[in-house]
């Protein structure tokens, strides 16, 4: 309620029809930043799916050095949703004449990911088990 009323609203633009959403895609640096945004996000959330069952089932880590662990990893995933942010700003400011596409493509492009890469994660942490992801660690004989 609060950000309702202190912040100020946004900058009066062009009414879209859905039809016209996908159309800032054909941008090419929209296309770009959507494709980055992407990679970044599934990459983000299957890594996570599967990080901790390694921990535990392969290393014999315990809740308490997990949550150290993922305290520490905490600033790079800040530091991804930072570098997602500005590339959101980008997108929006290659489609000048279609901002409210090119945020609706953003906002869609950002979740789906999210749902992808915790299915992924979760279909290799099931289906190989953390044992065999340990062994696609350079390093570990």
């Amino acid at each position: 309620m609060a950000l309702a009323v202190l912040l100020p609203g946004p900058p009066a633009g062009r009414g879209i029809r859905l039809g016209g959403v996908p159309r800032p895609a054909g941008n090419p640096r929209v296309a770009a930043g959507l494709g980055v945004v992407a990679l970044l996000v599934t990459g983000c959330f299957t890594a996570y799916a599967y990080v901790r069952p390694v921990l535990e089932e392969v290393s014999g880590a315990g809740p308490s050095a997990i949550g150290t662990l993922f305290l520490v990893i905490g600033p790079v995933l800040a530091g991804t949703v930072c570098l997602v942010s500005l590339i959101g700003g980008s997108v929006r400011t290659a489609a000048p004449e279609a901002r409210e596409g090119a945020s609706a493509l953003f906002v869609g492009v950002f979740n789906a990911p999210i749902a992808l890469g915790a299915f992924t994660g979760g279909l290799i942490a099931d289906g190989l088990g953390a044992g065999a992801l340990a062994l696609t660690v350079p390093g570990r004989p």
